[in-house]
């Protein structure tokens, strides 16, 4: 992967210790039916330690990896944000993490709608879905991942309710 924004923009995608193990301590146990342990974490970072761009990288190699390697097929990854603004941002760093890494070649397997901030994998059927906190109009959606991106900027009654609607409707998917 590419990084999405800043000076380094284009440049491969550096992680940092801590960003790794955070990846492995979410996305790494299964198990032994090769299904991940981890349901549900809570990550708290500071300001300006990258949460953004590590919410876009996990949602991107999750809809780049092929489905026989832990990736997605015909599933639904939703990411939930503060407000619109930020779910147009982390939109916006998944679709040039995909398209600037030539040496995967996939940009040309995504078709993105940046006007409904969804990417849709053309032949896993694999679909991400960028959310804002206004929860009553998430209702219905059937995800296999919820990533939540600056919660703490929502206030608590309105993000006990986005919390509660994306991460309900997960259950349904093994």
């Amino acid at each position: 992967l590419r990084q999405p924004t800043g000076s380094a923009v284009g440049a491969p995608l550096k992680l940092q210790p801590f960003q790794i193990m955070i990846i492995l301590a979410f996305l790494g146990p299964e198990d032994e039916d090769g299904l991940r342990v981890v349901r549900e974490g809570l990550l708290t970072l500071a300001r300006k330690n990258g949460k953004t761009a590590l919410v876009a990288s996990i949602t991107a190699a999750l809809m780049i990896l092929h489905p026989d390697n832990h990736g997605l097929k015909g599933q639904e990854i939703q990411v939930g944000a503060a407000d619109r603004e930020q779910a147009g941002i982390i939109h916006q760093m998944v679709e040039r993490m995909i398209q600037m890494d030539n040496q995967l070649g996939v940009g040309e397997r995504f078709r993105s709608t940046p006007s409904r901030k969804t990417i849709q994998h053309l032949r896993t059927l694999t679909t991400l879905r960028c959310l804002s906190s206004d929860a009553h109009r998430h209702h219905g959606g059937n995800p296999a991942v919820v990533l939540l991106d600056e919660l703490g900027n929502v206030s608590s009654s309105a993000a006990e309710e986005f919390y509660s609607v994306l991460t309900t409707a997960f259950g349904t998917q093994r």
